[in-house]
């Protein structure tokens, strides 16, 4: 019996079996992965102790306060730079503050900004000078208070002024914002005293 011939079959060529390799991990990966981990911890902790810091500072500036006030006296907070109306201080000379950002019996603190509304007469060259005293009138710091706008003008001109001061040992004091006066002549000083707690 005659045999069948064989289908034709193309040759399949079988690529060879490779073993799967492991996956290895990229150094530099790693190292940046690491130092993100060590920045983000470091930044939360930085954090956590600075709001620790502050709530302790608070704490211990409310808790002196309340020693120094025998009159059982509301204290009211450290106030940052935003203005209020509603009570006037005058200076020597009759000119009214009528808009400042801390009141009469305020605590204050060094470095702390406040702000507030003056004639543009009271500037020269844009400042005019803001001096920080105790009880007795002894100068603890002095500053440089700053139009932020235009001054040249005898309209109301609002500025700033970082309270640069050394408290020592007194518990309460006076600031002194203070007429610029480059003449030097007594007849144009001016200025208005607002009594503060340290």
């Amino acid at each position: 019996m005659p045999t069948q011939p064989k289908p034709y079959v193309k040759n399949k060529k079988i690529a060879p079996k490779i073993p799967a390799q492991k996956r290895k991990t990229n150094p530099g990966i790693m190292a940046l992965l690491l130092i993100f981990f060590t920045l983000a911890t470091g930044i939360s902790v930085y954090f956590v102790l600075t709001n620790l810091s502050l709530t302790k500072n608070n704490s211990e500036n409310n808790d002196d306060s309340t020693d120094n006030n025998s009159d059982n006296q509301t204290q009211q907070e450290v106030k940052d730079p935003e203005p209020a109306v509603g009570w006037t201080l005058q200076s020597i000379r009759g000119v009214e503050l009528t808009t400042i950002s801390i009141s009469s019996g305020d605590n204050i603190r060094p470095q702390q900004v406040i702000s507030g509304e003056l004639p543009g007469s009271w500037f020269f060259e844009a400042e005019f000078p803001v001096i920080v005293t105790d009880q007795s009138g002894n100068e603890l710091g002095k500053s440089i208070a700053t139009a932020t706008r235009d001054w040249m003008t005898d309209e109301y001109i609002p500025f700033e002024c970082r309270l640069e001061y050394n408290k020592g040992e007194n518990t309460s004091g006076w600031i002194i914002l203070k007429k610029s006066n480059p003449s030097g002549l007594q007849e144009y000083d001016d200025e208005i005293k607002i009594q503060v707690e340290f």
